[in-house]
């Protein structure tokens, strides 16, 4: 056994036992994610505020705390970018996440703790690998690389701001060349035509076992290793291609594209729900089309039903939800972010665990 698959056999193990023990026990492990939050916040200029050191209980946190949104959110978002240090998270944030707006804004910025990056979404991204080994216990993807194709980032300033793909490739760089393709230096190139390009020239080359990402700009990208390598499917360019995490945008309009392209039944096909405001669930049973909750992310849970989303104080924690009912997702963070309503809906398929769908947006629910 190599070396790399040594260390990879030792921390699917940790996380395995891991993700067990908060499948058994979710209110306290969420209980476990209140008790650190509070702890973060409560020597900030938000915990200041809202005198996050006196709180207790959920039900104080919930009637001292409003809920946001974007809108609401954003004056503490831009003191943070402009460099004020411990606004709504301890230190200075240099990272922030731009993802498109829903809101009067062309764009967001969402801040990204090192906290975060770490114990939120690349612990996510090992997880999902973590997962797959469990399903897949002869899998032979960790003999090669992922192809990660990220989006943009440059700095602004003193800050890093861009797509949360290229932020987390930009802050990884150590992955590359192990674990990863392509070269970071080309998965942050801004234009898709001459990154796809820059792939198609490092990577055809590569040992390249899966794929991640969202599906229409992978898709995308298949065709054009295609066209460059004159193949017929990429199992000829790579034979070992086995698994292709996806999120971002529905998966089931692509699947049999991705299917034409990869003719393999050994190929599998991984749901996440990896958002810039966090890493939240992953599709941990391969006959089932929802997915698991991870609630030991640094993020706090809770859940307006839509039929409320004029009254937050019908916002419920994890053990307070019921199946079938479609809620808002609310989450206080390790990033900073408290009691903010990120604009997607939830619905929940199993509470023994903790299972989701992503079933839209707020503001399908909103009557304007």
């Amino acid at each position: 056994m190599s070396f790399r698959n040594i260390i990879l056999k030792a921390w699917f193990s940790q996380r395995e036992r891991a993700i067990d023990r908060f499948r058994r026990r979710p209110v306290e492990t969420q209980a476990r994610m209140f008790r650190q939050l509070l702890r973060r916040g409560r020597f900030t200029e938000f915990g200041d505020r809202y005198d996050l050191r006196h709180i207790r209980s959920v039900e104080r946190f919930q009637s001292q705390v409003e809920t946001f949104d974007y809108e609401t959110f954003k004056p503490y978002i831009e003191r943070m970018m402009e460099g004020v240090r411990s606004v709504t998270a301890p230190g200075r944030v240099s990272l922030f996440a731009r993802s498109s707006g829903t809101t009067s804004d062309r764009s967001k910025y969402i801040p990204v703790t090192m906290e975060s990056l770490w114990w939120n979404h690349t612990l996510g991204m090992r997880d999902v690998a973590t997962v797959f080994s469990a399903n897949n216990p002869k899998t032979r993807v960790f003999e090669g690389k992922t192809l990660t194709l990220g989006g943009s980032c440059s700095r602004e300033g003193r800050n890093l701001v861009g797509d949360l793909s290229a932020l987390l490739i930009h802050e990884t760089t150590f992955w590359s060349g192990w674990f990863r393709a392509p070269r970071t230096e080309t998965a942050i190139i801004p234009d898709f035509d001459e990154k796809c390009a820059a792939i198609c020239r490092q990577c055809v080359g590569e040992p390249i076992t899966a794929f991640a990402g969202v599906p229409s700009w992978n898709l995308a990208l298949m065709r054009r290793v295609l066209e460059y390598t004159g193949r017929k499917n990429l199992l000829e360019v790579w034979p070992g291609l086995e698994m292709f995490a996806h999120g971002g945008v529905e998966f089931a309009p692509y699947r049999t594209s991705f299917e034409e392209l990869i003719p393999s039944e050994k190929m599998k096909y991984m749901e996440t729900y990896n958002a810039s405001e966090g890493f939240f669930a992953i599709q941990d049973d391969p006959s089932r089309d929802d997915m698991l909750l991870m609630l030991d992310y640094g993020v706090y849970y809770e859940f307006l039903p839509v039929s409320d989303l004029g009254d937050p104080s019908k916002a419920v924690p994890l053990e307070g939800v019921k199946q079938g009912v479609n809620y808002a997702m609310i989450i206080s963070t390790s990033n900073g972010l408290w009691r903010y309503q990120i604009g997607d809906t939830v619905e929940f398929t199993s509470l023994a665990p903790y299972k989701i769908k992503i079933t839209g947006r707020t503001k399908h629910f909103i009557n304007a």
